[in-house]
């Protein structure tokens, strides 16, 4: 597993606690590559799917998607 985090939200008015657990992995369609992106942090988490379709048009969708999760995780 790429990340796996734990986080537990603090209870705030005596309702049931709440935990959320969550994990990702990529896999890239060739060796040591892949597109797509993704960020878990204590305030929420993202996932990017990068169009490789966009390299035909000169853009960078594994840039692209990388940079967007850093901007989100900001």
């Amino acid at each position: 597993i790429d990340s796996l985090k734990d986080f537990e939200v603090e209870d705030v008015d005596d309702g049931p606690e709440i935990k959320i657990v969550s994990g990702a992995y990529k896999i890239g369609k060739n060796p040591n590559t892949c597109e797509d992106a993704f960020f878990i942090c204590e305030r929420g988490f993202g996932v990017a799917d990068g169009v490789s379709g966009w390299v035909e048009y000169g853009f960078s969708s594994s840039g692209f998607s990388h940079s967007l999760m850093d901007k989100c995780k900001e």
